[in-house]
């Protein structure tokens, strides 16, 4: 089982490669926001408009800051959603591509878009020290890795751009101004297509000294 580590720039060979997702120890991403295809599937098919659709978020950055001494620095990028509260809700992570100053991940992270919400995300860049490169990224404590950046948007300026991409300077932690060039993050929104089909039963139940009763539920 791979932890999803890459050592070929851009990631584009990184574990489960270009043309296979990561394998199970190293995704982290979940449907969040309750999110599911069948039941927004439901609704359209009876002319309701669902108030929600599911966004796959990819992610790139270019002349990230060099920590290492020997080698370059082996970067890896967190996804947050900011609550209202300020807190931040960890979405997601990529994996982690080993030497490489311009990473394009492969592994995405998947949110909820929901329309009428404004949806503030927050996105930190790591370089995951060598001693953690066996350590499944889903484990790994950010504390212990050093921060080379952070971006934030709304998830709604991704979705509207025509190319449904969006490029952020990088800054130090709480949106402050770096003087020194910290590099850029690029975001890249797609809608994804899962099930498309559901099953609707209608459960009738009676009982000689009750009412009748029916019950409607939607299985995806």
């Amino acid at each position: 089982m791979g932890n999803c580590f890459s050592d070929v720039e851009g990631g584009k060979q990184a574990v489960g490669g270009a043309q296979q997702r990561p394998n199970s120890i190293a995704t982290t991403n979940s449907n969040n926001g309750g999110h599911n295809d069948a039941v927004e599937f439901f609704f359209k098919s009876r002319g309701i408009q669902p108030l929600f659709t599911q966004i796959e978020l990819s992610l790139s950055a270019s002349n990230l800051l060099d920590h290492d001494i020997t080698s370059k620095s082996d970067p890896m990028a967190v996804v947050y959603a900011k609550k209202r509260d300020g807190k931040l809700k960890e979405l997601g992570r990529t994996e982690v591509v080993l030497n490489s100053l311009n990473p394009a991940w492969i592994e995405k992270v998947t949110v909820a878009f929901q329309f009428e919400i404004v949806q503030p995300l927050v996105f930190h860049v790591y370089d995951v020290d060598s001693k953690f490169h066996n350590v499944p990224v889903k484990r790994l404590k950010l504390n212990d890795q050093e921060f080379l950046g952070e971006a934030t948007c709304v998830l709604s300026e991704i979705v509207a751009k025509q190319t449904r991409s969006l490029t952020l300077n990088l800054n130090n932690k709480n949106g402050h101004t770096s003087l020194r060039n910290l590099g850029a993050l690029t975001i890249h929104a797609e809608e994804t297509i899962s099930s498309r089909s559901c099953v609707e039963m209608v459960v009738h139940c009676s009982h000689w000294i009750t009412r009748t009763y029916s019950l409607k539920v939607i299985l995806s």
